[in-house]
């Protein structure tokens, strides 16, 4: 019987050796591949779970907020300054986890009304004149509408977003209800840790009404 010339191959113990090792390097190698696509997919996908997660959560912030806003001034432009603005404020607070402060703002831009006052007492504060807020309440009196303004830094301390609907009284601007959110509570919602996460970069910006360029945080 004539024997196959791999036959005779394989009979070399250096030849088989190495053509084993090659072998089982490139399965090896394979695997290793495999394994890493397999991880950058779910690696992805946990980034865009994320990506929708921060969208879903900016979504309903904004609707809260306009709606509370909105429901403020209503009642401002209806009846005036309310006696109970403490219960009213309590009341928009329990509409979203996201609200840590409500505001009634003047028509010359001083904050009268903050609730609640412990760790925010910025009555008597002026965001039109403040360079910090200016910026937010004079683009909120140009729409004439809902605007919310941020990542600023807040006169109580540490950043947020002011959302802000002007108040019009006898077709005349007669100042803003207000409700602010503070990021570290918004951050907490998301389980995000901005100083201990080394799996993600986050980069928090806005545009700047002045200079029209993204101002990064």
């Amino acid at each position: 019987m004539k024997r196959s010339p791999f036959y005779s191959v394989f009979k070399k113990p250096l030849v088989a050796g190495f053509i084993t090792f090659t072998l089982l390097l490139f399965l090896t190698q394979y695997i290793t591949y495999q394994k890493y696509l397999i991880n950058e997919n779910n690696h992805k996908k946990q980034i865009i779970n994320q990506v929708d997660l921060i969208k879903e959560k900016l979504q309903s912030l904004i609707m809260f907020s306009y709606s509370a806003t909105k429901s403020l001034a209503y009642i401002v432009e209806r009846n005036g300054i309310p006696s109970d603005f403490d219960d009213i404020a309590k009341e928009l607070l329990k509409r979203s986890k996201y609200f840590d402060v409500v505001e009634l703002v003047d028509s010359q831009g001083f904050i009268t009304h903050v609730y609640p006052l412990k760790d925010n007492n910025v009555i008597g504060f002026n965001i039109i004149t403040s360079h910090e807020a200016s910026s937010g309440a004079l683009a909120t009196i140009k729409r004439n509408d809902f605007f919310i303004a941020g990542p600023v830094n807040l006169e109580q301390g540490g950043v947020g977003m002011v959302s802000r609907q002007p108040i019009i009284i006898n077709n005349k601007f007669s100042g803003f209800s207000a409700v602010v959110t503070k990021l570290s509570t918004f951050f907490s919602d998301l389980n995000i840790d901005v100083s201990g996460d080394n799996q993600f970069v986050y980069q928090l910006s806005r545009v700047n009404q002045k200079t029209e360029q993204e101002d990064f945080f």
